[in-house]
């Protein structure tokens, strides 16, 4: 089950990666040459003009996705299993040491 955990989290960052350079990365469509094409994705997709904040909310969005799934990648990595929950005492058994029973 180990290696399930690791192969899933080594996907998640790889997408989450692409998608970054996705984001970075220059398109060679004019009149937008230099621009990322991620912008320009959602711009046709959202049906609005490309601006400068909407090249800025893009790479915000993707910024905050690229450190949530690298935190949960790494969490998901390295999962522990929880902490078994400690035993009540039998109630048949007489009080220790120490503990006080119910009158």
């Amino acid at each position: 089950m180990k290696i399930v955990r690791y192969i899933i989290g080594l996907l998640l960052v790889l997408v989450i990666l692409w998608a970054a350079n996705w984001a970075t990365r220059d398109c060679r469509v004019s009149p937008y040459l230099g621009e990322n094409c991620l912008s320009l994705w959602v711009s046709h997709k959202l049906g609005v003009p490309f601006t400068p904040l909407l090249r800025s909310v893009v790479l915000e969005i993707v910024g905050l996705m690229l450190v949530v799934a690298l935190y949960l990648a790494l969490r998901f990595l390295s999962a522990k299993h929880p902490p078994s929950a400690p035993s009540l005492p039998d109630p048949s058994e007489p009080p220790r040491s120490g503990q006080v029973s119910d009158p």
